[in-house]
This record gives C-alpha cells, sequence and structure tokens, in this order.
C-alpha cells in the first residue's frame, strides 16, 4: 500500500510551539465555533487558537488525508494486516459513494432483514434477546436506547457477558414461547456468545425462537438455524463498525425498520461530508484532530465523553471500543514501532450523574482532562423544564471550566482554564444520532490516517483469548500454567 506520513512528522506540525498544558486558555474566539451539518461545534474552549487548528488542517493536509479517506470509499484493500477493504459505508450508501458490488449486497440484505423485522413485529414475540459480544452487542444496545422514544415492537434485552448472572437474570422474567433470541458472532465460534446461545438454547426447551446474524453459514446451520433466519455480514464490516448490518436487527425490530431506515439516512449524511467536504468543514476530521491536539500536543492522556441526554448511556462505553480498539496501536502501517502516543482513554457518563460522580476531579484534581459535551435543545418527552435544567447544567460545566472561580478560602478555588469543546443538535431525532455515531466512526478512521496505524484489526484481543482457552483445557491439572496462575486455580478449585 502507498506510504503516508504520521502527522507528528509533517512540517506544519513542527511549526506547532510548545505550550505549558497548564497555561490559560484563549480568549473566545467565534471562529472556533463550527456550524456544519445539523451540529454546532464549540470549539472556542478547545486549548487550540483558529491559528494552531489552521496549522493542524495544514498538517493533515500533508498526510494526504482527502487522499486516504477517498480510497477507503473506493474500497481499497486499507485494511492491509488482514488484507480486506473497510466499506462499512456501504451499509448505508444511498448515493453510491462506495463500489456499487458491497453497497448491492448490502441493500439485498437490508431488504431482507426489514421483511424479517416486520414478520416478527406482527407476530406474537414480545421479547427480543440479543446475545453477542463488543461490537455484536454495544452498536446495536447504543442504537436501541438512543431510539427509545420510537421503540414500538417487541422489548429489546442485550446479554454479552459469559458471566451466568447476566443471561440468567435476564431469562428469569421472559416466556420462551413469546421470546426471539438473535445470535450475533462473525464467526459463530465467539466463546462468550455461544456458551449463552447453548444455555438460551436449553433454557427454550425447542419453544423460543431463534435467528443469527454470522459470516459462518455452516456453523449457523449446524446450530439448529434455518438459511432463513440467518442473516450475513462480510469482511469488509468490522465489528465495531457494524450496527448498520444485520447486527442492528434487534434495533430494527423495536423501532421498526422506517425508523431504522432514518438512522441510515442520517449516517450517510455524515458519509458524504467525510468523503466530500473541505478538510476545515469536515466535523470528523476536526474532532480528529483536537484528540491528536490533547495527546500529542498537550500530552493529556483521556477524554471524558459526557452526553447530556439520558438516552447516550451508552454512547461514552460504544465509542471506547471503537476508538480504543481501532486505535490503541503501538505500530504504524509500515510494520515500523512507533514512538508517540495513539488512543487516548475514553470514558464518561451522562449527564448529571457524571457530575455527582466524578467532576469534583476534573475541576480540581491534578490532573486536566479534556471534556466534550453533547446536548439536544429540545426532548422528545414531555417535560421542557426538565430539559431547560438538563442543558443549564451542560452550559455551567463548560462555563465552569474554562473560567474556574477565585476564593480565599484555596479548598474552593477553581483554577480554570480546563479544555472542553460542546457538540449541539436541535433534537435526538433518528437521523441525527444516525449522523452522529457515523461521525464518531469517522473521527476514529481520520486519527488512524493521521497517526498512520492500522485501525481495523485488533489482534490485542486474541492473545487473552488463546491462554483462556489453554487454562480451561488445563482445569484440573494446570500443567504447563505458569506459578502464579497455577496457585490462583487451585484456590478456586479449592473454593469450588
Amino acid at each position: 500500500m502507498a506510504s503516508f506520513p504520521a502527522i507528528l512528522s509533517t512540517k506544519s506540525w513542527k511549526k506547532l510551539t510548545p505550550t505549558d498544558k497548564n497555561g490559560t486558555l484563549p480568549k473566545f474566539d467565534a471562529a472556533m465555533v463550527k456550524e456544519i451539518g445539523p451540529w454546532l461545534i464549540d470549539f472556542s474552549r478547545s486549548g487550540m487558537t483558529s491559528l494552531e487548528l489552521k496549522t493542524l488542517l495544514e498538517a493533515a493536509q500533508e498526510c494526504s488525508l482527502k487522499e486516504q479517506i477517498s480510497k477507503a470509499f473506493a474500497g481499497e484493500r486499507i485494511n492491509h494486516t488482514e488484507d480486506r477493504q473497510v466499506l462499512h459505508m456501504s451499509l448505508r450508501d444511498q448515493t453510491g459513494i462506495t463500489p456499487k458490488e458491497t453497497s448491492d449486497l448490502a441493500v439485498a440484505e437490508l431488504l431482507r432483514l426489514k421483511a424479517y423485522a416486520h414478520k416478527i413485529r406482527r407476530s406474537e414475540i414480545t421479547d427480543i434477546v440479543n446475545i453477542g459480544i463488543g461490537g455484536s452487542d454495544l452498536g446495536p444496545k447504543l442504537l436501541s436506547q438512543a431510539l427509545a422514544p420510537f421503540a414500538t415492537g417487541p422489548k429489546v434485552h442485550y446479554v454479552s457477558n459469559v458471566d451466568p448472572a447476566h443471561l440468567e437474570e435476564v431469562l428469569v422474567h421472559l416466556n420462551p414461547q413469546t421470546t426471539l433470541f438473535i445470535i450475533v458472532s462473525k464467526t459463530f465460534t465467539t466463546q462468550e456468545t455461544m456458551t449463552n446461545a447453548l444455555i438460551a438454547k436449553a433454557w427454550s426447551e425447542g419453544k423460543a425462537r431463534f435467528c443469527a446474524v454470522s459470516a459462518s453459514p455452516e456453523k449457523v446451520k449446524e446450530f439448529g438455524i434455518e438459511a432463513d433466519d440467518s442473516f450475513t455480514i462480510w469482511d469488509w464490516v468490522g465489528g465495531r463498525f457494524s450496527l448498520w448490518s444485520a447486527v442492528g436487527l434487534s434495533t430494527m425490530i423495536s423501532v421498526g425498520p422506517e425508523i431504522f431506515d432514518e438512522a441510515l439516512q442520517g449516517a450517510h449524511a455524515a458519509d458524504v461530508e467525510f468523503k466530500e467536504a473541505s478538510l476545515e468543514r469536515n466535523s470528523a476530521v476536526l474532532l480528529a484532530l483536537w484528540d491528536i491536539w490533547n495527546i500529542n500536543h498537550q500530552n493529556f492522556s483521556s477524554v471524558a465523553l459526557l452526553p447530556y441526554e439520558q438516552n447516550l448511556e451508552y454512547f461514552s462505553r460504544w465509542f471506547q471500543q471503537l476508538a480504543m480498539e481501532s486505535n490503541g496501536k503501538k505500530v504504524d502501517r509500515d510494520g515500523k514501532k512507533i514512538n508517540y502516543q495513539t488512543s487516548p482513554v475514553y470514558w464518561g457518563e451522562v449527564g448529571t450523574n457524571g457530575q455527582h460522580a466524578f467532576y469534583q476531579m476534573l475541576h480540581q484534581g491534578t490532573q486536566i482532562i479534556p471534556c466534550e459535551f453533547i446536548g439536544f435543545a429540545k426532548s422528545y418527552y414531555k417535560n421542557q423544564d426538565s430539559q431547560k435544567t438538563l442543558l443549564a447544567n451542560m452550559l455551567a460545566q463548560a462555563k465552569a471550566f474554562a473560567e474556574g472561580s477565585d476564593h480565599k478560602d484555596i479548598n474552593k478555588q477553581f483554577d480554570g482554564h480546563r479544555p472542553s469543546i460542546t457538540l449541539l443538535a436541535q433534537q435526538a431525532s433518528p437521523k441525527t444520532i444516525g449522523g452522529l455515531l457515523a461521525l464518531y466512526e469517522n473521527r476514529v478512521m481520520a486519527q488512524g490516517f493521521l497517526w498512520n496505524i492500522p485501525s481495523f484489526d485488533q489482534w490485542g484481543v486474541e492473545l487473552g483469548k488463546k491462554l483462556a482457552k489453554n487454562i480451561e483445557q488445563h482445569w484440573e491439572d494446570g500443567a504447563s500454567l505458569d506459578e502464579a496462575t497455577k496457585a490462583l486455580l487451585a484456590k478456586i478449585r479449592n473454593f469450588s
């Protein structure tokens, strides 16, 4: 594949003046407030000046970022460590911005999914249990909750953990005759998923319905699920980018195909912007540059994601996997170890819940943690007074982080000058939510391009899986295990 420079090696990056991360935020600059698509994105308290942002954009230009984005949408095999295309964008392509071959496959499967969703919504099914883990759980779970105001179908439950408590606490409330299990696993061998699937199958005693989402139809058939109840996911769709595919079937059944379509439309609009907009009018690129500014220029190691919207409760966990599994890498695309930081740690909590949990540390702690606020002017629920209170809190926190407060009692003093950005949209409509999630996916892609790292594999997940299988095989004798593991295993057996 063509070689591209990392942003830290560009001439423009080297023009940036080193700054004291405990210094002052720049004065308000209206040019740092961007209105792009449905979003107002306020970078005025980000810690960057408009000149520094201009320099970062020039550095991105030196990385041929637009060319790299174009290669992805053209279907080039940019996942070179696995020799695969990266085309989850085809799942929501409505104007032909991705290869026809993949978008046609996606459209055909989407029609099957819609027909199946309508059939289940008209049936006796009252509950759906989605069994998957990682991208087969976090994405659809987030989307289902984010679109909760539009749910008109069966109640959806998500089970991911192999801990027996997770599945059994769901099953205890269900009737197998009115339950549909959706087993989501690309390989249909994922240990946690298949363990839970077999338990669910035994529990149902043949009374529940099962369907599958997988790239392994033979294994689906071996499990006992017929082809009409099996849906496809392709190797050009990474798990953590897959909620737009059959992986999102649970959401589609819950809210209906029409609402799911609106989310796809919003996601596609974000893709069109990512592919076609100039860098300075490209939301995903601007967010990626803020990430790079924070971790590589300011040396901040984490970012707090703070959605002031209860139905985005799972947002930080979803983005945590998306970003950290993609860009938690220390080897570049040329196979060389790198000497700069990549993915920050992403974490967070919704709204005022977070204020009563960890904001103390954000305001007065020794670490400076950039904060990212996400809010909506209107609620879909009746009490707009509560929404006003919620948004007043969001605005107050952003103001407090930036300005601080003097006090003669040092314990009550707030230094301020703590960076944040704010994303604001009119309402959390299906289109806006779809666009938000696609925007953050595109942000992660842009990060990887700019760091020159392979964003689309996850070899770090595999080692623990391999070792776990070996430990299970030697559960009784402890053979071939290290001394520490042997000792812990012996104690577990003793307690059992």
